[in-house]
């Protein structure tokens, strides 16, 4: 998979994009917090298609807004992006599986959204793919903060095929 040297704020502006249609059908805003120029070793389209998932599940499911997309580099040297909504939140027997395959947390309402239960695995596997990792913090009543955190000191062609 090409990793290569891709300015940040460029991908989460494209996740966004993608979005933006279903944030402003649910009058939710999107904000951004990016670092101005922060540049990561990343598969674009990848990391575009892991956000926009992250998103659009904040704007579906949270019901208010705003969703928050947050870029940091952490004291570690890693990259951490946060895709975080008010919604309801997860309890904690669901928020341990909900990178499972077809896991959805309220079926009803999921294929009325349309969901498989299949974007958040795909959110994993990308970052798996990255070398890096995906998590939730949450709990009921507290909204979702979705996690992805991306190791550093990789060369882009550290991890070309």
């Amino acid at each position: 998979m090409p990793i290569t040297p891709t300015i940040v704020a460029d991908v989460v502006a494209e996740a966004v994009s993608v979005c933006a249609e279903w944030a402003q059908q649910a009058d939710i805003a999107i904000q951004t917090d990016i670092p101005v120029g922060l540049v990561w070793g990343l598969h674009a389209n990848l990391m575009t298609v892991a956000l926009a998932n992250l998103i659009k599940n904040a704007v579906l499911y949270a019901l208010v807004g705003p969703v928050e997309i947050r870029a940091q580099v952490l004291p570690s040297g890693n990259l951490e992006l946060s895709v975080k909504d008010r919604g309801p939140g997860l309890k904690p027997e669901a928020a341990q599986h909900i990178f499972d395959r077809f896991y959805r947390t309220d079926k009803g309402r999921s294929r009325a959204a349309g969901g498989s239960g299949l974007g958040l695995p795909i959110v994993q596997q990308i970052l798996l793919a990255h070398h890096g990792t995906a998590r939730v913090e949450t709990a009921p009543g507290a909204g979702c903060n979705f996690i992805l955190e991306l190791p550093s000191g990789r060369a882009a062609s550290d991890y070309s095929a």
